[in-house]
C-alpha cells in the first residue's frame, strides 16, 4: 500500500500527511505504536486492569504524575489504550483523543467537562434513550438543566439559549 501525494502538508486541517512527513496510510498503521519490550512489532493487547511496580516509590511517581507509566486501565493508564488514543490524535490532527468504553461514557465525560451546577444544555432532535435519561434525570441531580427541542422546533433555538447555556447537542435520529 502506498500513500498518495497530498496537498500542502502545513495547511490547517490537512491530515493527509503528518508533521513527520508520513502519509495517512503509514500513520494509520504505525502512529501511536510503542516498541514492545518483548519484541512484538505492534502494541500488544494488554487486557489487565492493574500493573505492577518494583517499589512503592515507583508507584507513587506514576500516581502523582512525576513519571509516565501503566497504572489502572479505568484511568486510561494502559499501553493499549494509550496507543489507540495516540493513533487517533495523530490521524485527526489533534493533541489528544480520549478513548471511552462506550458512547454513554464519552457523552457523560463531555457534559461534565463543559457544564457545571447552574448551567444549561440544549438538546435539539431525537436522542438515544440513555442520553435522554442522562440529560433529563441524572444531570439535573447535579444542577445541570436541559431544554429538549424536537428537530422540527429548531427555529426556537435562539429563544431557549441563555447566558448559562454551555452545550448545544444537535442529535441525530436515535435507533429504536
Amino acid at each position: 500500500m502506498t500513500d498518495s501525494t497530498a496537498p500542502d502538508p502545513t495547511a490547517p486541517g490537512d491530515i493527509a500527511r503528518g508533521t513527520n512527513g508520513q502519509g495517512l496510510a503509514t500513520r494509520s498503521v504505525h502512529a501511536g505504536e510503542r516498541r514492545d519490550p518483548e519484541g512484538a512489532i505492534h502494541t500488544p493487547l494488554y487486557a489487565h486492569s492493574t500493573f505492577a511496580f518494583d517499589s512503592t516509590a515507583d508507584l507513587l511517581d506514576v500516581v502523582e504524575g512525576r513519571k509516565p507509566g501503566n497504572l489502572y486501565t479505568r484511568y486510561g493508564l494502559n499501553p493499549t489504550i494509550r496507543a489507540l488514543e495516540d493513533k487517533l490524535a495523530d490521524l485527526e490532527g489533534g493533541r489528544q483523543a480520549p478513548a471511552f468504553s462506550s458512547g454513554m461514557a464519552a457523552e457523560a465525560a463531555t457534559f461534565l467537562a463543559h457544564a457545571r451546577t447552574g448551567e444549561h444544555i440544549v438538546c435539539l432532535g431525537d436522542v438515544y434513550g440513555g442520553t435522554f435519561e442522562l440529560l433529563g434525570a441524572n444531570l439535573p441531580q447535579l444542577g445541570i438543566t436541559t431544554t429538549f427541542l424536537r428537530a422540527d422546533e429548531a427555529t426556537r433555538l435562539g429563544q431557549v439559549l441563555t447566558e448559562r447555556t454551555r452545550i448545544v447537542l444537535p442529535a441525530m435520529a436515535s435507533r429504536g
